[in-house]
């Protein structure tokens, strides 16, 4: 009787890997920070909400009674601005140095326009508080009826008195345009349902975001 040759053994199918988006599977994209690091976050959110705060506070002076009231109103004004004014050169030094960047927000004409609106954002911060503190030194810095520096000079106080009357007008140009920053952030959290937002969130706000992949798209 012939001896019986064992047959071969076959290796079952094994199904090719299914194929990945090029950013999903880029090692570079694996490494992609998700967020901007804490002190950028911290930094934003403190501006964002001190900005909101003398605003108010522009806008409603003159309904506070005249005298010791609406010069402490004032003050307090000016104190928040100068403020402002330190924590925007904290931002900008911190994010040429040591602050983590992200990729821009889409591509093309989306990416251009992102970073445009944050240059506006940093310009017009910028030229509201220097016309504002034109205003103060233009006038004499007073602080809560404590008169600290005298007028300068008649030409140099008109001209800075000229300046500080700009102030007004850059401050609502800039808190129409936060408010339209802030109007497209919710519009890639609702609508879009991406992780821009996230971005400047802190992590316990952040929460997981609906499309895994819109972390490395953005």
């Amino acid at each position: 009787m012939a001896d019986t040759l064992p047959l071969p053994a076959f290796a079952p199918a094994v199904p090719p890997p299914a194929a990945s988006s090029p950013a999903a599977s880029s090692p570079a994209a694996a490494a992609l920070p998700h967020r901007y690091d804490g002190v950028t976050i911290a930094l934003h959110w403190a501006s964002a909400g001190l900005i909101g705060l003398v605003w108010v506070l522009g806008q409603t002076r003159f309904f506070w009674p005249a005298g010791a009231p609406r010069s402490a109103v004032i003050s307090l004004h000016i104190l928040i601005g100068l403020a402002i004014l330190a924590m925007l050169a904290a931002r900008i030094t911190w994010r040429l140095g040591r602050g983590r960047r992200l990729p821009p927000v889409g591509h093309g004409l989306a990416a251009a326009g992102a970073r445009a609106g944050h240059l506006a954002l940093y310009g017009l911060m910028g030229l509201t508080l220097l016309a504002g503190l034109a205003g103060v030194l233009g006038h004499g810095f007073t602080l809560f009826g404590t008169h600290l520096l005298p007028p300068l000079t008649l030409a140099g106080s008109a001209i800075l008195k000229f300046a500080g009357g700009w102030h007004g007008v850059f401050a609502n140009l800039l808190v129409l345009l936060a408010a339209g920053h802030a109007g497209t952030a919710l519009y890639h959290r609702i609508v879009l349902r991406d992780a821009t937002l996230a971005r400047m969130l802190p992590r316990s706000f952040a929460g997981r975001e609906s499309s895994p992949c819109s972390v490395y798209d953005v």
